[in-house]
């Protein structure tokens, strides 16, 4: 029973942790992703693009529910791993 019950939890985390993967693909920042901070002042004012700082709390946000999305991921296979072999293990 003990072997199912790691296995069932392992598939949740598995799941959950799926899921948050996912937002690095779904979740789409819709703004500008640069502005323009060049030489306005100069002869030539080029334009010099920087990234936008919205768009950087963006990537920093994603970034982290994709960290945390892949130790849930990491969780839930050791779990499911573990239920595999809990007969094998408990046996001895």
């Amino acid at each position: 029973m003990l072997s199912q019950i790691f296995t069932s939890v392992g598939l949740v985390f598995d799941i959950f942790g799926a899921v948050l993967v996912a937002n690095e693909v779904v979740r789409v920042f819709r703004g500008p992703t640069t502005v323009d901070v060049g030489d306005t002042g100069a002869i030539n004012g080029s334009f010099r693009p920087a990234p936008h700082p919205e768009f950087e709390k963006h990537e920093i946000r994603k970034r982290r529910i994709m960290a945390v999305g892949l130790t849930f991921l990491l969780i839930g296979f050791l779990f499911q791993g573990l239920g595999s072999w809990w007969p094998v293990i408990s046996v001895r």
